[in-house]
């Protein structure tokens, strides 16, 4: 579903349910409590929307993070960001990040917040980068971007390619991977 849907069937269901990362235009996960994630689930799954469970142990993303505000600033006050070599499009500012404001507060905002993987993805797309790589026991994030490298518009053949799959994870697996990347430039 796209996203502003998403949020319109998410309305009756406040403070309990909420937008947990937009990965393409049609690519959402939401995250909170579990009643409320059972009758969204019932309800997409009688709509005829695909929808499946991801297995976590906590809802990150969502407003149950908040209860770790204070323990998760103190776990992290300890790190020290410093610029990196490699910009990075983050998914939190939605802009080009060099890493020296990665501090305490950047991660649990990271964790807290809706994690916006379309807008880094478009972002990347608009700079010119057409090629991406999920490295991942499993893909995850494939189809979203995907999905909005074919709803950019670009034209620019840009592509996405897993590197492992479940149940598939082995170096043939990975071989097969690197020559997709091969055979598409």
């Amino acid at each position: 579903l796209p996203v502003e849907r998403v949020r319109e069937e998410l309305a009756g269901h406040e403070g309990r349910v909420s937008v947990a990362a937009v990965n393409g235009p049609a690519s959402v996960v939401v995250s909170g409590d579990v009643e409320g994630l059972d009758a969204l689930m019932a309800h997409w799954t009688e709509t005829g929307v695909r929808a499946r469970r991801i297995a976590v142990d906590y809802a990150s993303h969502s407003a149950q993070v908040e209860t770790l505000r204070a323990e998760l600033l103190d776990v992290l006050a300890p790190i020290e960001p410093q610029a990196g070599r490699i910009p990075v499009y983050s998914t939190v500012t939605g802009q080009v990040e060099d890493g020296s404001g990665f501090d305490a507060a950047y991660w649990f905002t990271n964790l807290r917040q809706t994690v916006e993987f379309e807008t880094a993805t478009r972002n990347l797309l608009r700079d010119g980068y057409g090629v991406f790589v999920e490295s991942s026991p499993h893909p995850v994030v494939s189809l979203g971007v995907q999905e909005t490298v074919e709803d950019s518009g670009t034209g620019s053949g840009a592509f996405t390619v897993g590197s492992l799959r479940r149940g598939d994870g082995g170096m043939d697996r990975l071989l097969t991977s690197l020559a997709e990347l091969h055979v598409r430039g």
